[in-house]
């Protein structure tokens, strides 16, 4: 950034923010440096929508390669959400599924022996899962009967994921920053693209070379 006299002034320089404050008509413009696009499918297509119709306009090039260009580009990050999407449902439907299905299967049993059969039914679909009446400091709980588990059982309840606070915790503050990234990283772009850039009449105008300046 930096400070640049207008109106009366001879034109200097200035490096504080003093002269500004006083009301001496000095007005404040700020440089942002250029930066990369992420070397991915986005950065790919927003670097070709922007060039290849900056010079589709220009009349430069083959329009047949500038519009094929484009399309290879969109189709291939509308490719790449599909998959993602497609992934994400299998592995619910083949991996997380079965997981859940018998963690409850689990659990249920650990609760119906810690409990002595006082337990009521909250769920019957798709499998049945009762919990303890009371709660650990209720008269039904008997932490004693947690040897009458066979010890398959026994390792089921233990081996719950994500039934750890801490490493529960854990977990959910790594994913918690990676998502707080992601979507800072967003934001800043649709700032710098869609907030921030100044408009145009033509896509003539949409870039210029930093050499010529």
């Amino acid at each position: 950034a930096r400070l640049v006299e207008r109106g009366d002034s001879d034109g200097t320089e200035s490096d504080t923010l003093d002269d500004v404050e006083q009301g001496l008509g000095l007005e404040l413009e700020l440089e942002w440096p250029n930066t990369q696009l992420d070397p991915d499918l986005f950065g790919l297509s927003i670097c070709s929508l922007v060039r290849d119709f900056h010079l589709l306009s220009r009349k430069k090039g083959d329009p047949m390669n500038r519009y094929s260009r484009v399309c290879a580009s969109l189709y291939l990050l509308i490719f790449c959400l599909v998959i993602q999407l497609f992934l994400l449902a299998e592995v619910k439907k083949f991996v997380s599924a079965k997981a859940v299905h018998d963690i409850r299967i689990a659990y249920d049993t650990f609760e119906h022996t810690m409990y002595g059969g006082h337990t009521t039914v909250v769920r019957t679909a798709p499998v049945i899962e009762r919990r303890g009446i009371g709660g650990m400091w209720g008269p039904y709980f008997n932490e004693s009967a947690f040897s009458e588990l066979p010890t398959e059982e026994q390792a089921a309840a233990c081996r719950i994921p994500l039934s750890r606070p801490f490493f529960f915790w854990v977990v959910l503050y790594i994913w918690s920053l990676v998502c707080i990234i992601e979507i800072r990283k967003t934001k800043d772009l649709f700032l710098s693209l869609v907030v921030n850039t100044e408009t145009c009449q033509s896509m003539v105008n949409s870039l210029e070379d930093e050499d010529s300046e």
